[in-house]
């Protein structure tokens, strides 16, 4: 007897929340285009699963599986042509940490990544870290 397995696809956009502040993740399952609205926080946007083209005010940028998109406060940026794409996006608000700043600070490790562009409020071309 033989067994057949549907291969798992997406078939809608679909999103899920988990988490609770100060830190908050978000599952984006994308089939369709998808605009996210400028917010107040800092979001760092890891692709598990899929390409696509990713829009900014700064211009269009093709990406992959296993890029990380930092998106700094304020700032919209759309997905466009999305090939069954999974996204988890995590949010934080940086001063409920900042009791550990000097830590962050000086720490030579990945961490500080998460802190980028987030303690000071300054203009700055660049809105996109990839």
């Amino acid at each position: 007897m033989g067994m057949f397995f549907k291969k798992s696809t997406i078939s809608d956009n679909r999103i899920e929340n988990s988490g609770r502040w100060p830190v908050r993740l978000t599952n984006f399952y994308l089939i369709d285009e998808y605009e996210f609205p400028a917010t107040n926080f800092p979001e760092n946007f890891f692709v598990q699963k899929g390409n696509f083209l990713h829009e900014t005010d700064a211009g269009t940028q093709a990406v992959r599986e296993g890029a990380v998109v930092v998106v700094n406060p304020g700032h919209r940026h759309t997905i466009k042509q999305p090939e069954e794409v999974v996204l988890t996006r995590l949010r934080y608000l940086p001063e409920w940490l900042t009791l550990e700043y000097e830590i962050i600070a000086n720490s030579p490790n990945l961490l500080t990544l998460f802190f980028d562009q987030s303690w000071f409020r300054y203009p700055r071309e660049d809105n996109l870290h990839v």
